[in-house]
């Protein structure tokens, strides 16, 4: 997976992801659990960043063929962790919400595909609440049960 955390002197960030997926026709249902690990710099100011967290989406098929194509809402929860060089550790919860999009082939009873997510996230900044964008993007390979 790959995250653009919400924090200054950040980039795109590596993560993993792991997800279960339920069909309940109509919908998939989907919770997955997430880990992110990176290093920034903001004015001078060396840190690191861990996040863990998770989601659940509602996702809704828009083609109707052996490709899965499904949209729906993404609701997560995540605490990350930030560590300046001097040892110094702060840390904050993060409520999002996302417009999450999938797309898998099927091989079988395998799939690959690739998962993308935008919207918003919001968590304690200096002292005050801030709402900050969401974008997110994991390459998904699936097996059927």
């Amino acid at each position: 997976a790959v995250d653009a955390p919400a924090l200054a002197g950040l980039r795109l960030a590596p993560g993993l992801t792991l997800g279960l997926r339920r069909a309940v026709e109509p919908l998939g249902l989907r919770l997955r659990l997430g880990f992110l690990q990176t290093q920034g710099e903001d004015r001078g100011l060396r840190y690191s960043l861990t996040t863990l967290g998770g989601a659940a989406a509602a996702l809704w098929p828009i083609v109707d063929s052996p490709v899965r194509l499904e949209l729906g809402p993404e609701l997560g929860y995540a605490f990350s962790s930030q560590r300046l060089e001097s040892g110094k550790r702060f840390g904050s919860s993060e409520g999002s919400a996302a417009l999450a999009a999938e797309i898998v082939v099927p091989f079988g009873r395998l799939g690959v595909g690739l998962h993308c997510a935008a919207g918003g996230r919001t968590f304690r900044l200096d002292g005050a609440t801030v709402v900050r964008s969401k974008l997110e993007a994991a390459l998904v390979a699936s097996f059927a049960l």
